[in-house]
C-alpha cells in the first residue's frame, strides 16, 4: 500500500462522508457527532488490531506490522465510522432500534466478508487458523459500528432529537 493509494482512499472516504451528511440531511451537530464517532471507531480499530496481535488472531504480513498504516485508520474514521453512523441514524429515525440493529448486522457481515476477501486474495491480511480469529473479526466489526453509533448518540442525542437540515424540493 503506497502512501498515494492511502491518500486516495482517505479522499474517497471523506467524499463518502460528505455525501452521507448531505443525503441524510444531518445538521451540524449530528455531522460533528458522527465525525467524533468515526474518530472513536478508528481508535477502537487500532486497539482491536493490537488485541488481535496479542492473541495472534490476525496480522498484516505484507506490511510487517501488527497494525494497518495510520492513513488507513483515517479512512475508517470517515467511512466506516462517520458515514455508516449517519446512514444508521436515518434508519433508526425511520425504523427504530430494529433498523439500527439490522444496519449494524448487515454492515458487520460486509466488513467480515471484506476481511475474508483480503485474507484470501490479496495477502494484505492474514488470519490465524481456526474459528476464533474469524469470530473475533466479526465481533470487532459489530463493536466498531456500535462505538461509532454510541458516540454519535451520546453527543447528538437520540435519532429523533434533532431536526433534519436542508429540504430537497
Amino acid at each position: 500500500m503506497s502512501p498515494g493509494s492511502l491518500l486516495r482512499a482517505d479522499l474517497v472516504a471523506l467524499i463518502l462522508f460528505a455525501v452521507a451528511a448531505y443525503f441524510t440531511r444531518a445538521g451540524t451537530t449530528r455531522t460533528g457527532a458522527a465525525l467524533a464517532g468515526g474518530a472513536a471507531a478508528a481508535v477502537y480499530n487500532v486497539l482491536a488490531d493490537g488485541a488481535a496481535a496479542r492473541f495472534a488472531w490476525w496480522s498484516y504480513p505484507t506490511l510487517g506490522t501488527w497494525h494497518a498504516p495510520a492513513l488507513a485508520y483515517v479512512a475508517v474514521a470517515f467511512s466506516y465510522g462517520g458515514a455508516i453512523a449517519l446512514i444508521g441514524w436515518r434508519l433508526t429515525r425511520r425504523f427504530g432500534w430494529r433498523g439500527q440493529i439490522g444496519w449494524i448486522a448487515v454492515m458487520s457481515l460486509l466488513g467480515f466478508a471484506r476481511d475474508s476477501f483480503y485474507a484470501a486474495r490479496t495477502g494484505l491480511l492474514a488470519f490465524a487458523p481456526g474459528i476464533a480469529p474469524r469470530l473475533a473479526d466479526l465481533a470487532g466489526w459489530i463493536l466498531l459500528y456500535g462505538v461509532s453509533h454510541s458516540v454519535m448518540r451520546a453527543l447528538a442525542g437520540p435519532a429523533d432529537a434533532d431536526r433534519l437540515a436542508h429540504s430537497r424540493r
